[in-house]
């Protein structure tokens, strides 16, 4: 026979509601503190971006703004003045690199370098240990600050350019999904197209660039 649920006394009623009511409390005042802090970091400018955006990207994954916005691209739109995908292309970049070497650089050679690195080993782990102070390019390695775009995305495309022998509709996909998703990279290794840098936010464009990079194979 089945074991019938006691009903929660008033008083359990009571603590539940003052537990729950706590937590809220406790999440707003955090919220509210890092809210302070991003706007300080907006002021700095570029000197503050890794700070920035690594706060950006715990109000977005702990759903914080829910205290001021209904959604993530509401907040994001009022708070920092940006889109999703470059938002999160923005927090991808600063949990991976760190504001000494960010200051050597260009943020478009940061973001470069990341995904040449994602394009040569794969997808990388958010706790993942990254190195992007130097660089191999043609055999050599190279400080970061030492590199341009251009370099960076000439390695890119050569790698594009390899994976497009293996199966032509590889370069394709390379140049419809990083055009539509910024910081997105593809590729294909040991016989797998691995795309990554993907918000889940953008899988509504990533469906429709695959599906016009399939165009004319169907």
């Amino acid at each position: 026979m089945k074991k019938q649920r006691t009903p929660a006394s008033n008083d359990e009623l009571a603590a539940f509601v003052r537990s729950a009511n706590r937590a809220q409390r406790a999440r707003e005042k955090r919220y509210r503190a890092m809210l302070r802090g991003i706007e300080r970091d907006l002021a700095l400018g570029p000197k503050a971006f890794v700070s920035l955006w690594r706060a950006v990207g715990v109000v977005l994954d702990e759903k914080l703004y829910r205290s001021d916005h209904e959604t993530a691209q509401a907040w994001l739109t009022a708070v920092v003045r940006t889109s999703r995908s470059r938002a999160y292309a923005k927090i991808k970049l600063a949990r991976y690199i760190e504001q000494d070497l960010f200051d050597r650089c260009s943020e478009s050679v940061a973001h470069a370098a990341l995904a040449l690195l994602e394009a040569r080993k794969g997808p990388l782990a958010p706790d993942a240990t990254v190195d992007l102070s130097r660089i191999t390019i043609d055999r050599k390695r190279r400080a970061l600050e030492s590199l341009t775009v251009t370099e960076l995305q000439r390695e890119l495309d050569r790698l594009s350019n390899r994976d497009e022998r293996v199966s032509p509709v590889v370069g394709r996909l390379h140049t419809e999904v990083t055009r539509s998703i910024e910081g997105a990279t593809v590729r294909a290794k040991d016989g797998r197209l691995v795309i990554s840098g993907i918000p889940l936010t953008e899988l509504a464009s990533l469906r429709d660039a695959i599906d016009r990079a399939l165009e004319d194979d169907r």
